[in-house]
């Protein structure tokens, strides 16, 4: 439970914008991203495809998305309309079922 709170508080964290930047989102979640310390500790590694921030907004760009078979929205895979919080989301309810 303390990893999924911890993930979870991240994710909101990310998603939450500042009065002038972008929210982030990640784009890739999957379990094999989240590493634990001894104490269960849990950190989130592999950001290469975050956008917004002070990134740049990669959100709509479809042409070269690669995301991790089976952790992403069946409607995103199947209508390609641009990325949102909640296809990371999705992707972190997958990772808690792994």
């Amino acid at each position: 439970m303390k990893v999924a709170f911890e993930m979870a508080r991240l994710l909101e964290l990310m998603h939450s914008s500042t009065d002038h930047l972008l929210p982030y989102s990640v784009q890739n979640m999957d379990a094999k991203h989240i590493m634990l310390n001894q104490d269960c500790n849990s950190y989130l590694f592999d950001l290469s495809m975050i956008s917004g921030g002070i990134l740049t907004d990669e959100r709509m760009i479809l042409d070269f998305v690669t995301c991790c078979i089976g952790y992403v929205d069946p409607y995103f895979a199947r209508e390609g309309i641009g990325w949102s919080k909640m296809n990371d989301v999705c992707a972190l309810a997958v990772c808690y079922l792994d």
